[in-house]
């Protein structure tokens, strides 16, 4: 599907490039790719949240790292341990993680910088 001529593809090509001249970064291959994954894990949070509304604040870091083994586990099946001949493969885990190991590093740096930590839940340490 095209819009004003372009298609989705195209126009987050050059979404992807302004971001890139924004940041005074030459948009060289290697920097499309990889701020492209980044703008579609944006595009998932920012959809997400709308529901969510900074859900993964309540469970503090060590719920977002939880969060996190159980995407990184989703994707070692799915990649690893299932043939692609069975089950057909997506991205969705892996912009997931993206999006939760934001979490953790916006959580960090507020702890860092606030001394309170994130979140209310209690989580025994053994």
């Amino acid at each position: 599907m095209s819009v004003g001529g372009k298609t989705k593809g195209e126009q987050q090509r050059e979404l992807t490039i302004r971001v890139l001249d924004e940041l005074n970064v030459e948009a060289t291959p290697a920097h499309i790719g990889h701020m492209t994954v980044l703008l579609r894990a944006f595009s998932i949070f920012v959809d997400r949240n709308k529901r969510h509304q900074d859900g993964w604040r309540v469970a503090g870091t060590t719920g977002i790292m939880v969060d996190i083994r159980k995407k990184v586990e989703r994707m070692w099946t799915e990649y690893v341990l299932t043939d692609k001949e069975d089950q057909p493969r997506d991205a969705d885990s892996a912009l997931d993680a993206i999006n939760y190991s934001a979490f953790l590093v916006r959580a960090v740096d507020e702890e860092q910088t606030t001394g309170n930590p994130v979140g209310n839940w209690k989580w025994k340490k053994d």
